[in-house]
């Protein structure tokens, strides 16, 4: 038995590149209805659900290219007032506080503040107040300027009472982004479907918060096998948890029926890459007797030059001051800006995607299958603005002879 499976990385809004490269083979070798199998993890499990649903490669493309703005929707705390009687808390009053605690921080002996060395920062005209003002602007760009409820400051960790979605700003108050206007999107694609109603198999990844059993978080595993405690869920329910990656989107709740599976987020902070996790779901498929079963084409959301150099640290503290205010910090920085956002968990993506390619490679040898391409800039999981610029490094990458030797391969995989 040959079992094929194609296995979508997460990456946010550059699934748009592993969608268009899947689209191109799909054009090539119609693949998608060779496949027996599809997995992913955070977009590349909205990839998978939707090629195993029989929603077109192309349309999923044109979500990407026509979506972002609504999907990465920032939060406004204006949108959400509390009608409680405390007076009004002008956001001037809330930056000047933020400033004054980064003040406190300088005053305490501190010679970095969030990653950034006071030291020959004059040598480059870059003061101090302007790397404060960097972070408090960018809040003001989105919060706006007029006056909004001390109470919904304060309970900014929280939740608004009209729609139960949290405030803020990655790293500092809250998820950055709404879930709805993304949930909206995916119930226009699946409805009510659940992974049980697919004849393809399926495999998401997302980490539970808290199991009732371990009595701790977990990571799992969203299949439709049989012995599979989540194959009811519904396909939504699936993507929007694999898809809650911490600071950007809220945690998100999966209740069926009298079932309360609690709050998932983002399956990447495991498996970036679904390689082994796929592969592992689909050793116990009947029929299947081994790896030497399987084909896995496994799709990238390209590759990019994130890290911590050990030389150069005239714009950045070098890793061994770190605290929680560089690994969390929200912006992209740096000498080059190679340091992404929130930095610790850019780190578990990407390291752990990596560590699922080597370990699948080994088991299946030339039956694996990676796409990917190291993009010429960072495009960070939001980047929804520089799209277009995205999709012009894919189509430039669909000419070139590393992606016909992709397709060769492809073609003697799945034909």
């Amino acid at each position: 038995m040959t079992f094929k499976i194609i296995c979508c990385d997460g990456g946010g809004i550059r699934g748009l590149l592993t969608a268009k490269l899947i689209e191109d083979l799909d054009k090539k070798f119609h693949i998608i209805k060779r496949t027996n199998g599809f997995a992913g993890t955070s977009t590349g499990g909205l990839l998978a659900l939707g090629m195993a649903h029989g929603v077109p490669i192309s349309k999923i493309v044109d979500l990407y290219k026509k979506e972002g703005a609504n999907i990465f929707k920032v939060h406004s705390l204006l949108q959400n007032k509390y009608k409680t009687g405390i007076c009004d808390f002008p956001v001037p009053k809330l930056t000047q506080e933020l400033d004054r605690q980064f003040q406190i921080q300088i005053t305490k002996k501190t010679s970095r503040i969030a990653g950034i060395s006071t030291e020959g920062i004059s040598s480059q005209d870059i003061t101090l107040s302007k790397m404060v003002g960097r972070y408090r602007n960018d809040g003001i760009q989105h919060f706006g300027s007029n006056e909004i409820s001390l109470q919904n400051i304060s309970r900014a960790r929280g939740f608004s009472a009209q729609n139960d979605e949290p405030l803020g700003r990655p790293g500092l108050m809250g998820a950055r982004y709404y879930s709805s206007n993304l949930k909206t999107i995916l119930q226009k694609l699946f409805s009510d479907a659940q992974l049980s109603s697919s004849r393809c198999f399926i495999a998401i990844n997302a980490a539970q918060l808290w199991n009732e059993n371990n009595q701790s978080w977990l990571p799992c595993t969203f299949s439709n096998l049989p012995e599979n405690p989540f194959r009811n869920i519904s396909m939504v329910d699936a993507a929007m948890a694999t898809s809650a990656a911490p600071t950007y989107f809220p945690p998100y709740r999966i209740q069926v029926n009298s079932t309360d599976f609690g709050y998932f987020v983002d399956g990447g902070v495991f498996a970036n890459n679904p390689s082994m996790t796929a592969l592992t779901e689909a050793l116990s498929l009947k029929g299947i007797s081994g790896p030497t079963d399987i084909r896995m084409l496994s799709v990238g959301t390209g590759d990019m030059s994130n890290g911590v150099s050990s030389i150069n640290f005239d714009y950045c503290a070098p890793p061994l001051s770190w605290g929680v205010n560089c690994w969390l910090w929200p912006l992209r920085w740096g000498n080059k800006d190679e340091i992404p956002p929130a930095a610790l968990l850019m780190l578990i993506f990407e390291t752990t995607a990596k560590m699922a390619e080597l370990q699948t490679a080994k088991i299946l040898g030339k039956n694996y299958l990676r796409a990917n391409f190291t993009l010429s800039k960072p495009f960070d999981i939001d980047d929804w603005k520089h799209i277009e610029i995205l999709e012009a490094e894919v189509d430039k990458y669909l000419q070139t002879p590393d992606w016909e030797r992709i397709c060769n391969q492809v073609k003697r995989l799945w034909i």
